[in-house]
């Protein structure tokens, strides 16, 4: 009899060890779940430069025959050539690289008016940018003249998710072709954060601001429609809008109908650039005034972890041409068919974020 009672003890032992084996691999136990959040290496955030710069007029020297390029030809009366070329590339690699106190420049970078994604290869080839390994995202647009938005980012810093072209609608006039608006959802490779990434460039103010207002608002309200259709959630989604509005951050098409705010508003959406604006500073100048076309957006989840609420623009005495008063604005490319040799007519734009 104790030898049978011996024998039962020990099986029951046995079993008992056997059925409490799961609990040392059950994720509901707070021992087991404490000991495996001490086990896996916390993911340390990166300081991330993120920015945007109108390039002015980046095009190749060949004829491209689905677009009105003919004004950047060596034929033409600008007399457009690889040597000018060569030179733009260099310069505006030589600025891109100024916008990051790292060699390479930006991070993630936005683009606008550039022909074609040879181009912006061509430019993110440029030695001062080697550093950043830059990948390229672009789409034709259907533009008249052929100039289109673009994105390129640190491909070691960076793993691209998704990208799309996003098609403006003119229904007041379907005659008119203006840029598509650029998607790309990335996510860092530090820490698996998302980002929705927009680069814009909205129609022009030819032709009179009030009566080019409708193709602004046509501009905001697909970016609106697609932020939407994407469901995203502004307390909670990395959301980034960069881009030449060709509007002011106090104008109806950002402030009103895209909701783009200043920064001590309680919008969803947050404007980098507002306060920049209202103390006079700018990314362009018009008729000696200046003024912030170029647009920095960020969702409310995002802005907690930028550096400054106001984005930083680069205005470097070697950028700007110094006219007769003295004063600095952005030394341009061309003025008309006049070859000026400068840089760009825009200023470029940039701000900082831990992620």
């Amino acid at each position: 009899m104790n030898v049978l009672k011996l024998v039962a003890l020990s099986v029951l032992s046995i079993s008992m060890m056997h059925c409490g084996a799961p609990e040392d691999t059950n994720e509901e136990s707070g021992h087991v779940a404490q000991q495996s959040l001490e086990e896996t290496p916390s993911r340390q955030k990166e300081v991330y430069n993120i920015g945007f710069y109108n390039v002015e007029n980046l095009f190749d020297i060949y004829d491209d025959p689905n677009t009105e390029d003919e004004w950047f030809l060596p034929s033409s009366e600008t007399n457009w050539n690889e040597k000018r070329y060569l030179k733009k590339l260099h310069d505006l690699a030589k600025v891109i690289d100024a916008l990051n106190p790292e060699k390479g420049g930006p991070d993630l970078l936005g683009l606008c008016e550039v022909e074609n994604k040879t181009v912006v290869e061509e430019l993110t080839e440029q030695s001062v940018l080697s550093a950043n390994h830059y990948s390229v995202v672009h789409y034709e647009s259907p533009d008249s003249r052929g100039i289109d938005v673009a994105a390129v980012y640190n491909s070691e810093k960076f793993e691209l998710i998704t990208s799309e072209s996003i098609f403006v609608a003119m229904p007041q006039s379907p005659k008119v072709k203006t840029r598509d608006i650029l998607y790309v959802q990335l996510k860092t490779n530090a820490t698996g954060e998302r980002l929705h990434f927009y680069v814009n460039h909205w129609s022009s103010r030819r032709k009179g601001e009030k009566e080019t207002y409708f193709k602004r608002k046509n501009c905001a309200t697909t970016l609106v429609k697609h932020m939407s259709d994407m469901q995203l959630d502004f307390e909670s989604d990395n959301v980034i809008i960069v881009g030449d509005m060709n509007d002011y951050p106090d104008n109806e098409s950002i402030y009103s109908v895209l909701g783009a705010k200043q920064p001590d508003s309680d919008a969803e959406l947050i404007n980098l650039q507002y306060d920049n604006h209202q103390k006079g500073l700018g990314t362009y100048n018009h008729q000696g005034e200046w003024g912030c076309l170029d647009n920095v957006i960020v969702s409310e989840a995002l802005l907690d972890n930028v550096s400054s609420t106001d984005a930083h623009i680069l205005k470097e005495d070697w950028m700007l041409y110094k006219g007769y008063k003295g004063d600095g604005v952005p030394n341009k490319t061309y003025g008309g068919s006049k070859y000026y040799g400068g840089y760009s007519d825009h200023l470029p734009v940039y701000f900082v974020v831990n992620l």
